[in-house]
């Protein structure tokens, strides 16, 4: 069975967005030496949190990464399990997992994921920048 034409090419057009907007976040936070692969997924092909909208695997002695993006058909699945509506933007997606790229480096090898102090920390500065980026952004 062959896959449906305009699902595909709405897929790829999806992934380009994406992948421009991985683009100009990492130019303006400064990560434009890291390699990143951008992924659109379905919901089972999510890794650990199937409920996250993004996710990033680092591998920072070569300064690579994956980045994972819930495909847009899915994101319904996961939209009850947030107060705010902001699990539907992904520059606020693509701007937290960014910076986990940065904090990476901090994690000692033991650590198999952050602390809540800095998963909070890397919230707030996500909102932040977003908050400030839609507020000055030409209409």
């Amino acid at each position: 069975m062959s896959a449906d034409p305009v699902v595909t090419t709405a897929s790829e057009q999806a992934l380009q967005a994406l992948a421009e907007r991985v683009r100009y976040w990492q130019e303006v936070l400064r990560l434009q030496d890291w390699n990143i692969d951008v992924r659109l997924c379905r919901t089972h092909e999510m890794r650990g949190d199937r409920q996250a909208i993004a996710q990033t695997e680092a591998f920072v002695h070569r300064k690579d990464a994956i980045m994972r993006f819930l495909h847009p058909m899915d994101t319904d699945t996961v939209s009850m399990n947030f107060l705010f509506g902001e699990e539907r933007d992904y520059d606020l997606n693509i701007v937290h997992e960014l910076l986990h790229l940065h904090f990476t480096p901090f994690q000692r090898e033991s650590e198999t994921s952050e602390g809540v102090g800095q998963e909070q920390a890397i919230e707030a500065i996500s909102r932040a920048i977003v908050k400030l980026y839609q507020s000055v952004k030409p209409a």
